[in-house]
């Protein structure tokens, strides 16, 4: 940019401008002031005049000094040219300022685009959810079970249909309730603690059978399944509560094992009968019997006796859950108990070759238990490993206190013989229930053995579970509290 010369020294046309505007605004400043001072009631529009006149009167000299006094007429010539200059610059930057402003515009309309196009994906999702639940809501409605959502302190706060249809309560009557509190039977004590503390101390999933009142009064069997609903950090949001009536499954099946246990009294006196006859045939040394009819006597015995047994597991199962069997608690040894059956089975054991070690702490204390139920504990599990167990196997019983299960002794037994298929693990504490892999060896048995068990340790607060691999063998543990049984009033005792 070329240079003027004023007094001497050089500068721009550029800046020449800018002080001589500078001067104008300043000039124009200080008489609007000066006016709206001096004459506060004129008009916007006299103030403009004024102020006009007054800057044309005050500027003029200024510029006849500096445009023919202070500048040349070269540097004259050279005002216009820096006054396009700056034109060009105001012109340029304001196209550049339009493009920017263009290009923000764009950038605005496509995210605005974006956004719109993510809340209508989003209301899509909303909308579809809500659906979802619209038509959950509509299914738990309707579901025969009676379903209820409590908060973690047990309130109701959500009620369906079916509860009002098995306990005669309203969800509005239900609402903002304890839990059960309307419709709940008195039960043991210790089937409340064991339920809170499987939901809320262990946040586990309870699963349970007990009894409820109606609200005319009438009392029902019932299936229950609570579920605590847990947040991401493990705190409980809330609980769901599923419960089904199942008393007519329970007259059911109470019919049934009444039946069950007519049946089998009435055919154990013809077992009896049979079993006496076949036992003075087989002790006949006269020579009235030739060889094959001594076969089939024997034959005939070993069938009995298989029937007999079948009747009495059949009697034993219906006495358990007629709830008629009585307890006798006394002070017992287990150790003693333990090596009793071991002796009993000790045929059995030769027969199939099986070797069996056991194991006894030093310090077993006697426990206060019905020394019949532990016995049938015992039997059922040893001969159940000896008789699974191939020619040559092991089987090893382990008797005494871990650690780990403070105030429980631990029944240990384990045997290296045919195991359980993984798929049929969970069926074996059922009735009737045998695995299909010894069904292929050995056709006998009843399938009620483990179930007795089973029903005997739950009825005192004990524990059985196992581990097995097919193949390699299976471990059955039993922890019995130390504690011992409770005495309880029944007509008949197990066989």
């Amino acid at each position: 940019m070329e240079k003027l010369k004023i007094n001497n020294k050089k500068i721009s046309a550029s800046s020449l401008l800018i002080i001589v505007l500078f001067f104008i605004f300043l000039t124009e400043f200080l008489i609007m002031m000066f006016v709206l001072k001096l004459y506060p009631f004129l008009g916007p529009i006299e103030h403009a005049l004024i102020n006009g006149a007054l800057l044309i009167i005050i500027t003029t000299p200024f510029f006849y000094f500096l445009i023919f006094k202070v500048i040349t007429k070269k540097e004259r010539e050279e005002v216009p040219k820096a006054l396009n200059r700056i034109i060009d610059g105001v012109v340029y930057s304001n196209k550049e300022a339009e493009s920017k402003v263009e290009e923000q515009t764009k950038n605005l309309i496509y995210q605005k685009n974006v956004i719109l196009q993510e809340l209508k994906e989003e209301k899509k999702r909303t909308d579809r959810i809500t659906k979802d639940l619209q038509k959950f809501k509509l299914a738990v409605d309707g579901a025969s079970d009676h379903i209820v959502i409590t908060n973690p302190g047990g309130i109701i706060i959500y009620a369906n249909r079916g509860a009002e249809r098995i306990t005669g309560y309203s969800p509005e009557e239900v609402m903002g309730t304890k839990a059960g509190h309307l419709w709940q039977y008195p039960m043991d004590k210790e089937f409340y603690q064991e339920l809170w503390e499987t939901i809320k101390v262990k946040k586990n999933v309870f699963h349970g059978e007990l009894k409820n009142r109606r609200k005319n009064g009438e009392v029902y069997d019932a299936l229950v399944t609570i579920s605590p609903v847990l947040d991401d950090s493990g705190e409980i949001l809330f609980f769901v509560g599923i419960e089904r009536d199942i008393t007519t499954i329970k007259e059911i099946d109470r019919a049934k094992t009444e039946f069950v246990s007519l049946a089998s009294h009435q055919l154990r006196t013809p077992l009896s009968s049979i079993n006496w006859y076949t036992e003075i045939l087989q002790t006949d040394k006269s020579e009235n019997l030739n060889d094959n009819q001594k076969k089939f006597i024997q034959e005939i015995c070993d069938a009995n006796k298989r029937m007999i047994e079948l009747v009495n597991a059949l009697l034993n199962v219906s006495r358990i859950e007629m709830g008629i069997l009585a307890v006798e608690p006394k002070e017992v040894d287990f150790k003693e108990i333990a090596k009793s059956v071991i002796k009993e089975l000790k045929v059995q054991s030769k027969e199939r070759k099986i070797k069996i070690e056991t194991e006894y702490d030093k310090n077993l204390p006697l426990v206060n238990a019905d020394p019949k139920l532990v016995r049938i504990i015992f039997q059922n599990l040893l001969s159940n490993s000896i008789k699974y167990t191939p020619e040559n196997g092991k089987v090893s019983l382990r008797l005494g206190l871990e650690e780990k299960f403070s105030d429980h002794i631990l029944i240990k037994v384990s045997d290296d013989g045919y195991g359980i298929p993984e798929h049929q693990k969970e069926k074996i504490f059922t009735k009737l229930f045998r695995a299909d892999n010894v069904k292929e060896r050995d056709t006998e048995g009843t399938g009620l053995g483990l179930y007795i068990v089973k029903s005997i340790v739950d009825s005192f607060q004990g524990k059985i579970w196992f581990d097995s691999e097919e193949g390699k063998g299976t471990t059955f543990y039993v922890l019995i509290p130390t504690s011992g049984m409770k005495r309880r009033e029944g007509s008949k005792e197990l066989i």
